[in-house]
């Protein structure tokens, strides 16, 4: 999906990539990409799970990976000039088992340009714990906080007066602190 995203007095491109799984079928992936990448002009950012690694230091167990791997997910990125933006937490962002030993790769990321990166200097790519996956999901930020001039929550105390509102409130914090907990709980 490759779409221009108009957000307050900002435009950027934002593509967000699923990489083919049949290893064969990746460099089509990365070709069209580069078509794109090549003739775009402006700030761009892409994500997803590209079912790829630039280099052997984002794999952890498993058979080990000769340098020619990755090459061309690695000439795709230096073509449309495209660089890894900060991360945090844990970049291993998939992990499975291979011939009965466990393996870890960094499938999952964020990168962009150097417009994007001159636009958003704050931008940051936070790897939340797996859920129901066994990828962890790559939560984009482009801006420091979105809700810093937001209003304070206001509380009425008429409000517990109402029917159903105490039951409304525990459910719903039940939903959230299980959410909260399962997404980003450690």
């Amino acid at each position: 999906m490759d779409l221009k995203i108009l957000w307050q007095d900002k435009s950027f491109y934002l593509t967000c990539v699923y990489g083919e799984p049949i290893k064969g079928r990746r460099s089509d992936v990365w070709e069209r990409i580069t078509r794109i990448g090549t003739l775009r002009t402006g700030p761009w950012v892409m994500t997803g799970d590209f079912n790829e690694l630039t280099d052997s230091s984002e794999k952890i167990g498993g058979a080990e990976r000769g340098e020619e791997k990755g090459k061309d997910f690695r000439q795709m990125l230096r073509a449309c000039g495209l660089w890894n933006i900060k991360h945090i937490g844990y970049q291993f962002s998939w992990a499975g088992t291979r011939n009965n030993e466990t393996v870890q790769c960094r499938l999952d990321r964020t990168v962009a340009n150097q417009e994007c990166s001159d636009k958003f200097p704050k931008a940051s790519a936070t790897y939340l714990q797996k859920v129901c996956s066994d990828h962890s999901p790559v939560l984009t930020t482009l801006v420091e906080r979105l809700w810093k001039n937001r209003a304070n929550f206001k509380y009425d105390q008429r409000w517990i007066k109402r029917e159903g509102f105490s039951d409304t409130v525990n459910q719903s914090w039940k939903r959230q602190a299980s959410w909260q907990g399962s997404l980003l709980g450690r």
